[in-house]
């Protein structure tokens, strides 16, 4: 370790500083890293302080709140927008409901390779301006998202869970950087669509 830090700080054997450290002399630079968190095989690692720390668990836990909460919108979406899919081709009785829904599986999930990903483009970047995007508005748009959903399938209403996620981002982009976040393009190509 000693002539790894010699190495990248050029400074010689008998007279070395640690990052935040005392200046020390070569046969005590070894005992010290020891004490502040190196090992024999690693470079002195500044350890973190308990402020930075909790910031970091904060982070992660708003991450992992978020990729669950997406998992629940990701299951709504299913079921809400699963029998709109196929109510016509059961109704019809062009396919039995079994197949209908292998059926929409199986296209939901390969439909990518052949539209490509215009649609995520869209919702991604052409909504809200992704700049003031943020794991706290990613969770507002999806509770939003969530919310409508459930109203709806409660009340029997039929609509889209895309749309409902569009105005759960447009609702979280506002709210957090005014209609100066709202990217029209996006948004008047995305409404033309619907009519």
């Amino acid at each position: 370790i000693l002539e790894r830090l010699v190495a990248e700080r050029g400074a010689a054997p008998e007279h070395v500083r640690c990052d935040n450290g005392p200046e020390l002399t070569a046969h005590a630079l070894r005992d010290w890293c020891l004490r502040s968190g190196a090992g024999d095989d690693e470079p002195f690692v500044r350890r973190a302080s308990e402020t930075e720390v909790a910031g970091l668990e904060v982070q992660l836990a708003v991450v992992v709140i978020a990729g669950f909460v997406a998992l629940v919108f990701d299951f709504l979406n299913g079921f809400h927008d699963a029998a709109n899919s196929i109510a016509t081709i059961v109704s019809t009785r062009v396919l039995r409901p079994q197949y209908a829904v292998a059926w929409a599986a199986f296209f939901n999930f390969v439909a990518f390779l052949f539209f490509g990903l215009h649609v995520a483009q869209t919702v991604g970047t052409g909504i809200i301006d992704p700049s003031i995007v943020s794991p706290r508005v990613i969770f507002a748009a999806l509770m939003g998202a969530i919310g409508w959903n459930v109203i709806t399938w409660w009340a029997g209403i039929p609509s889209s869970s895309s749309h409902a996620l569009i105005g759960g981002l447009l609702g979280a982009g506002v709210t957090k950087a005014g209609t100066a976040a709202v990217v029209w393009k996006g948004v008047l190509l995305t409404s033309g669509a619907i009519f």
